[in-house]
């Protein structure tokens, strides 16, 4: 293990394996299953990076030899963050508490901190099928969309990679969680999504914006203002269609 890298768990930080991401390890898993979901006003969920109809594959990819390990690191990490008192637990009450960096560089803080709850608690999910992964991850996606839109102080300074960040955790934790989210749950995440998209929009528009059009920010940005714009085709499905030409 690779005792560099660091990635933020609950509120504090906790060593992962190497260089690999979440993300990064579940590619390897799912094998690239599922295409990208496909602009249309029926979405079905999950469908950003996999669909129900991969899952016995899914399930059976994560118990061989070659991806066991991985998995086995997945489900400890979820567990952590579903158990209070340890330093893993993600406590919804405290989803904008203890950031690790500030000022304009705060977005990345609270954005990565969210990818990473999403990826992980959202795949033990669907694995595992059991319902406190996906109810644990649910009040954590809400309460951050709650506390953290993109009028908040802290957001609305940050740069375009952190909102960047912060919007990939609400695209994959909406496609992966949302069938644990009630209605009102479901708006309050949806209303959130939908005020990101637009403000990093219209900050791109901006004349001699410096992150545009080339720049590192630029794929985290648009990127997933482009998987948001997806999840949100049935709740905005005219606003959605502008927005997918604009990423």
């Amino acid at each position: 293990m690779d005792e560099g890298k660091k990635h933020e768990g609950g509120n504090s930080w906790i060593t992962v394996w190497g260089n690999r991401t979440i993300v990064a390890g579940l590619l390897l898993i799912l094998g690239f299953l599922a295409l990208l979901q496909s602009p249309g006003n029926t979405v079905e969920h999950p469908g950003l990076v996999f669909s129900q109809s991969d899952l016995p594959q899914l399930q059976d990819r994560i118990k061989i030899d070659e991806h066991a390990e991985l998995w086995a690191e997945i489900l400890q990490e979820a567990e952590g963050y579903c158990t209070p008192g340890t330093d893993r637990y993600a406590n919804p009450s405290d989803v904008d508490g203890g950031p690790t960096r500030f000022g304009k560089t705060i977005g990345h803080s609270f954005g990565r901190r969210l990818s990473r709850w999403m990826e992980t608690l959202g795949f033990a999910y669907w694995m595992t099928g059991e319902e406190r992964f996906g109810d644990h991850g649910a009040q954590l996606l809400v309460a951050s969309a709650r506390a953290l839109p993109a009028t908040d102080e802290r957001m609305a300074q940050s740069y375009a990679g952190g909102r960047g960040d912060f919007m990939r955790g609400l695209a994959l934790g909406y496609d992966w969680l949302e069938s644990r989210l009630n209605p009102v749950e479901k708006k309050i995440v949806e209303e959130t999504s939908a005020g990101y998209i637009q403000n990093i929009l219209d900050d791109a528009h901006q004349e001699n914006m410096w992150w545009v059009p080339y720049h590192n920010y630029s794929g985290v940005a648009f990127g997933a203002a482009g998987l948001l714009s997806l999840n949100l085709q049935e709740a905005y499905p005219e606003k959605s269609k502008v927005w997918l030409e604009d990423c």
